[in-house]
C-alpha cells in the first residue's frame, strides 16, 4: 500500500486548481453570454467566492512546498442557458466529489495547515452552487 503525503496531496490540490480555473473561464463565458443580467448574480456571487478559494488554494499548495499550476484544459462553453447550466453542474458535481475526497486526506495527513477546514468550507459553496444550478435548471424546464 502507498503511503499518502503532503506531496500527493498537493498534486492532488493542484489537479483541483486546475478545475477551479476552468471553472472561473467557464462561469465568466457562461454569465457573459447570458441575456439577463439581473438574474446573473447568484452566479456573479458564485464566481467571487471560486475566485477567493482559488486564491486561498494556490497559496495552500506554496506552503506545502509545491508549485501551483499555471496550465488549464479548454473550458466548455454553452452555447445555450440550458447547456451552460448542464455544463456547469457537471463540474460542480466533480468539484464536489474530489474536495470530500481531499477532505479526508487532509484529516488523515493530520496536518497543522488548516486545510480540512478550508475544503470543508469549499464544500458547502459548492454544494450551494449544485442546488443553485439545479434550481436554475428546475426553473428553466418550467418555462419551456
Amino acid at each position: 500500500m502507498q503511503t499518502f503525503t503532503s506531496e500527493s496531496l498537493a498534486n492532488l490540490l493542484n489537479e483541483d486548481l486546475a478545475l477551479e480555473l476552468r471553472a472561473v473561464v467557464q462561469n465568466i463565458n457562461h454569465i457573459g453570454t447570458a441575456s439577463n443580467s439581473r438574474s446573473n448574480q447568484p452566479a456573479r456571487d458564485a464566481l467571487h467566492e471560486r475566485i477567493n478559494f482559488v486564491v486561498e488554494l494556490t497559496s495552500q499548495i506554496t506552503r506545502m512546498g509545491c508549485t501551483p499550476i499555471t496550465h488549464i484544459s479548454p473550458p466548455h462553453v454553452g452555447r445555450t442557458r440550458k447547456n451552460a447550466l448542464i455544463e456547469d453542474l457537471s463540474l460542480e458535481k466533480i468539484l464536489l466529489s474530489r474536495y470530500v475526497k481531499r477532505r479526508q486526506q487532509a484529516q488523515n495527513l493530520d496536518s497543522e495547515t488548516g486545510l480540512p477546514g478550508i475544503v470543508e468550507h469549499r464544500i458547502d459553496e459548492v454544494s450551494h452552487n449544485i442546488s443553485r444550478l439545479e434550481t436554475a435548471m428546475s426553473h428553466d424546464s418550467d418555462a419551456n
